[in-house]
């Protein structure tokens, strides 16, 4: 009796806290997670999803280049069979996401857009 409510509260707990990945995800509030223990979680979630787009465009705004790098692996180590993971091997940096985004991105605007203002932002910080 107690492990049966045990595994609803628990599918409970994983549906909320999908809809509030979802919920972060809709509105560009990748912020609010980012120093917390939950961002893994989020990344994992859109990743799995095959959400990652807005949260990419965040990283390159920030100047978060490797972060972005990161997220892009990680969704080819969610989706290994898709043809982006195989046709990047290899591919590090600028290339890898150009790939994703040739390939995979489902608003591939947004994210050449960022893409090109991050040489910009990039060389101002410094």
């Amino acid at each position: 009796m107690c492990l049966c409510f045990l595994l609803k509260l628990l599918s409970y707990l994983v549906q909320i806290r999908n809809q509030t990945f979802e919920d972060i995800d809709r509105q560009g509030k990748y912020d609010i997670l980012r120093s917390t223990r939950h961002f893994g979680g989020m990344a994992w979630h859109l990743c799995s999803q095959k959400k990652i787009d807005g949260l990419l465009v965040d990283m390159l705004q920030r100047d978060l280049l490797e972060d972005a790098v990161s997220l892009v692996r990680l969704y080819h180590m969610v989706h290994p069979d898709t043809a982006c993971a195989k046709e990047s091997q290899g591919a590090d940096g600028r290339e890898l996401i150009m790939r994703f985004v040739k390939m995979e991105a489902q608003k591939p605007g947004y994210i050449e857009l960022a893409l090109q203002v991050y040489p910009e932002t990039a060389s101002a910080s410094s």
